[in-house]
Order: structure tokens, then C-alpha cells, then sequence
């Protein structure tokens, strides 16, 4: 390789490899540092079930270029044809059609998370134990989004 693997890098690998190890069913991965060049960015579209991008400010601003059009360019390199590339609501308009623009260019299908996103409480309750579960289930429907069903739902867990 030529280059030593940062301590983040080499903690990220070791996660995955314990994840795989164990057989996890899902996964919540937050970028560490960016997107398109951060360790945490090496699955594949098949998978995903989803990439997220938050309102981009000027968090890490050093580290990722300068700019906020060059942190939106880092972030963007997440997003990947056939899966859903969810988007928060951006405040500048350069960004919002940098991210656009991304996606038309890979070929992935942008979701606006509040327009095309809805999220409602949840409690279950596990038989036989004292312990309720709560989350809140996302609900989309990609309107003929390639690679996906026409509906899919995903829990987070809030504990």
C-alpha cells in the first residue's frame, strides 16, 4: 500500500470485520470524516439500503478542502445507484445542486427527507420479558427508483 492506516481506519476495519464475524443483520454506519474518501465508505449499492446526507455546514471545513462547496463534494461521494440517497434540507441552493448534480452523474436517485420521507413512533413490547422497545420506522416509497421495491422500511433504534 505505501501508506499507514490511520488509527480511525484500522478501528473502522476492525468493527466490520466483528460485525461480519457475529453476522449482524443491520448496520448504522456514520462517516467519520468527510464521504467519498472515508473508511467507512466501502460497501457496495447491493449493500445498501440507504445513504443519508445531513445539512452540510462547516463542520471539518479544514479537512475537507476550504469551502462548503467542497465539503458537499466529499459528502457527496457517498450517494450510489441502486439504492436510496437521502438528502436533508440544505441551506444554500449551490449546495442542493452540487448534490443534484452528483447524483444525476452516478445515476443515483436523490430523496428529499421531507418531502419523500416519513417518520412515526413505534413500541413493541418483547413477549415474555419486561423490556419495550422503541423506534421510529422510516418509511419510504422511491417512485420507480432502480435496484428497489416499491416500498422498503427501516427501524432505528432509539434507546
Amino acid at each position: 500500500l505505501g501508506c499507514k492506516p490511520s488509527h480511525f481506519e484500522v478501528l473502522t476495519a476492525l468493527a466490520f470485520a466483528h460485525f461480519a464475524h457475529v453476522k449482524v443483520d443491520v448496520m448504522v454506519v456514520e462517516a467519520g470524516l468527510g464521504g467519498v474518501t472515508d473508511a467507512t465508505n466501502v460497501f457496495s449499492a447491493s449493500n445498501l439500503a440507504a445513504s443519508v446526507i445531513t445539512t452540510i455546514d462547516e463542520e471539518h471545513l479544514e479537512a475537507l478542502g476550504g469551502s462548503i462547496r467542497s465539503i458537499a463534494q466529499a459528502k457527496a461521494g457517498i450517494m450510489k445507484s441502486g439504492c436510496a440517497n437521502i438528502v436533508g434540507q440544505q441551506v444554500l441552493d449551490d449546495v442542493s445542486e452540487l448534490l443534484t448534480c452528483h447524483a444525476n452523474a452516478v445515476g443515483a436517485t436523490l430523496l428529499d427527507a421531507a418531502e419523500d420521507i416519513s417518520v412515526f413512533p413505534v413500541r413493541t413490547h418483547v413477549e415474555g420479558a419486561d423490556v419495550w422497545q422503541e423506534c421510529d420506522i422510516i418509511h419510504w416509497a422511491p417512485a420507480g427508483a432502480p435496484g428497489l421495491p416499491e416500498e422498503e422500511t427501516a427501524a432505528l433504534e432509539h434507546w
